[in-house]
């Protein structure tokens, strides 16, 4: 069952805005729940169980932008939707990596869209685990919460969000499980997944954890064209 929130400081459009999307949740005969929050730091506490969420771009205490940033810190595979009068804002939701920006005044026409669209997304992302095998053992890995992997020889070193796994496979057998729309090969030794770059130069990767790696200058061209293909995608 897919979890929605959703989050509007002015309470009429709230309630309003949430059975829109509960009613059209229902004609896609998606199985789900509609949170609502009035409350920014209720909503950030409970992110991390949300798998989609609606977030106002102009709130008092934080907005919708600052709200997509540090949500994705906890909940990096969440699917984010911005919304707002001021047509302004579309390009700024570029920087929130928002799959869809609607404009309030035309949230009932827009929704239906939005939401096949999310259901696509988290259909697509539902079960996004990886089989590696370290001898006899076999790891489960979502590949979402990989930032980057890294050969060491006969080992390969599996930097995730919140831990660092070291197995003994070829970095050539993993690269055959990955999807190609989330990771890019940019060195014989790094493959790493672009939703955690941070900035893609000729000298290096940076990811969001603050490290830089190193780029082939055999790869570079291709790999910067898939990873410009891959922001393109995203909006």
């Amino acid at each position: 069952m897919i979890k929605i929130g959703i989050i509007d400081d002015q309470k009429d459009n709230l309630i309003r805005y949430t059975e829109m999307i509960r009613e059209n949740l229902e004609k896609t005969g998606m199985p789900g729940k509609v949170i609502p929050y009035s409350n920014v730091d209720v909503l950030l506490k409970q992110s991390n169980e949300l798998d989609a969420v609606f977030l106002d771009c102009k709130m008092p205490k934080k907005d919708g932008f600052q709200l997509s940033k540090e949500m994705r810190k906890g909940n990096q595979g969440i699917i984010i939707v911005l919304f707002s009068d001021y047509d302004g804002y579309v390009w700024k939701s570029f920087d929130c990596r928002a799959i869809y920006f609607i404009r309030k005044r035309f949230f009932s026409e827009e929704i239906e869209g939005v939401l096949e669209k999310i259901q696509e997304l988290y259909a697509s992302k539902k079960d996004d685990r990886i089989s590696l095998r370290d001898g006899t053992t076999i790891y489960r890995v979502h590949a979402d919460n990989v930032m980057y992997f890294e050969a060491d020889d006969k080992w390969v070193r599996i930097i995730e969000r919140d831990q660092k796994i070291r197995i003994r496979n070829k970095l050539s057998d993993i690269e055959k499980q990955l999807s190609a729309s989330n990771y890019v090969k940019i060195h014989r030794s790094y493959i790493v997944n672009m939703d955690f770059i941070s900035a893609f130069a000729q000298s290096g990767v940076v990811m969001q954890d603050g490290v830089t790696l190193p780029v082939s200058k055999y790869r570079y061209k291709e790999a910067k064209q898939i990873y410009m293909r891959h922001l393109g995608n995203l909006f």
